[in-house]
């Protein structure tokens, strides 16, 4: 029973880590999202539009 106990902990535990993994990955892809939007033409397609005007 108490080995039972250990294991639901240590669950627990890795539960908890990879949910704040996670978070912490959702949040760096709607940052970086974000910026790619408030920055609609990033420089290289800025710089590859005008490759293509030559």
């Amino acid at each position: 029973n108490n080995v039972f106990g250990i294991l639901h902990a240590i669950n627990d535990n890795v539960t908890a880590r990879s949910m704040r993994v996670t978070c912490a990955f959702v949040r760096r892809l709607l940052a970086s999202t974000i910026s790619t939007v408030a920055n609609t033409e990033p420089p290289e397609q800025r710089w590859r539009n005008a490759a293509a005007d030559i």
